[in-house]
């Protein structure tokens, strides 16, 4: 088994949490895991997420994937 070391960055999102992720991702905010869904149900980019309070949420996603993630929302 080969380890490698990701890059990942974690980023704030503010506001109504819950109109901006309904049904752009697959799973609940109160989930440890979730992803972004295109409008076809296509994956976009999976990431990790813990909700703070009912207007902030951090998600954890690999580099590569936020500017994909940024052009999304």
């Amino acid at each position: 088994m080969k380890l490698c070391k990701l890059a990942k960055k974690a980023l704030l999102l503010k506001g109504n949490i819950n109109k901006l992720l309904k049904g752009t991702t697959t799973n609940t905010l109160d989930a440890s895991r979730n992803a972004f869904i295109d409008i076809n149900g296509k994956i976009i980019a999976t990431f990790e997420q813990k909700k703070i309070n009912e207007d902030e949420i951090i998600i954890v996603v690999e580099e590569k994937f936020i500017d994909r993630i940024l052009k999304h929302l």
